[in-house]
């Protein structure tokens, strides 16, 4: 154990062991396949390094998001997809406040970190975020409507939205400045959840970091992260969680961890709630070395 400042964390380095048996089929790669599927992406050049994207999904819906490259001369980058919290939007990995609310998750300065360490930085709107709200469809509404016991539009946005990124994906390993180069993930809460899916339904994400992903039923099937965790078997996991969250207990983080049957992990239990200390970045550059 490792203690830091009162204001700043406590942190438990777990030592990592599998305990699940290999298994010959994966049913997550199935259920989000996307069958090689390449999207046509539109982009228009920003200022900053930024390019803003656009592409027709799977089922026609449009999705919206931003690529922006590192201050460098390389013609080839790492990619760092990034996915962002519920009730967020991709601009919060890019700026510290929007409209005066502040990015308290601190994904900005994740997105900076990998700038430094020659990544491209990706991010998507999920469905019924951002630039992707539907009046009709609030997040109130879907989340109601599944503790109530009719989960399908939430089905629906984690589903889909990880259906989005397959595409993503796919089109990231086409593209000339990528292609070849490592595919890594972070997400935050449920971008951390389906940060999980996406890693465990598709073998080109070689390196994860999961930020308190919640915990959701296993009943849940295809969107529970706790399903997700024994198909991580190569990727280099590093799981930030924290000792009084709201979404996940001690013992729902520890379980996921060790559900993971890959030896290259770490577990980083910090002392806070749901919203980690402002300084946890602080402990993270080597993740990107």
């Amino acid at each position: 154990m490792i203690k830091l400042s009162k204001r700043g964390a406590f942190l438990f380095l777990l030592v990592s062991q599998s305990v699940f048996a290999e298994t010959n089929t994966n049913p997550f790669q199935d259920f989000y396949s996307a069958d090689g599927t390449v999207v046509q992406v539109e982009q228009v050049v920003l200022e900053n390094g930024r390019t803003q994207i656009s592409y027709k999904s799977f089922d026609g819906e449009q999705v919206n998001g931003q690529i922006s490259y590192p201050a460098s001369n390389s013609d080839k980058h790492p990619v760092l997809i990034a996915l962002h919290a519920m009730g967020r939007s991709y601009p919060r990995w890019w700026n510290a406040e929007i409209n005066g609310s502040p990015t308290i998750t601190q994904a900005n300065k994740i997105a900076q970190m990998a700038h430094e360490n020659g990544y491209a930085v990706m991010a998507l709107d999920a469905r019924y975020h951002g630039s992707r709200k539907l009046v009709d469809k609030p997040l109130q509404l879907i989340m109601g409507n599944m503790k109530s016991g009719a989960p399908e539009l939430y089905l629906d946005m984690v589903q889909n939205s990880i259906r989005d990124y397959k595409l993503l994906l796919n089109w990231i390993t086409e593209q000339p400045q990528f292609k070849g180069m490592p595919i890594h993930v972070v997400g935050y809460s449920m971008g951390a959840q389906m940060s999980l899916l996406l890693a465990a339904a598709d073998q080109r994400i070689e390196k994860m970091m999961i930020i308190v992903p919640p915990n959701v039923d296993e009943k849940m099937e295809y969107v529970s992260p706790i399903n997700a965790a024994q198909f991580i078997k190569h990727q280099n996991v590093l799981l930030l969680s924290s000792n009084q969250d709201q979404y996940s207990s001690q013992s729902e983080f520890s379980e996921l961890f060790n559900a993971m049957p890959t030896k290259s992990k770490l577990q980083i239990v910090f002392d806070a709630d749901h919203i980690l200390p402002a300084n946890y970045p602080d402990v993270l550059p080597f993740w990107f070395e």
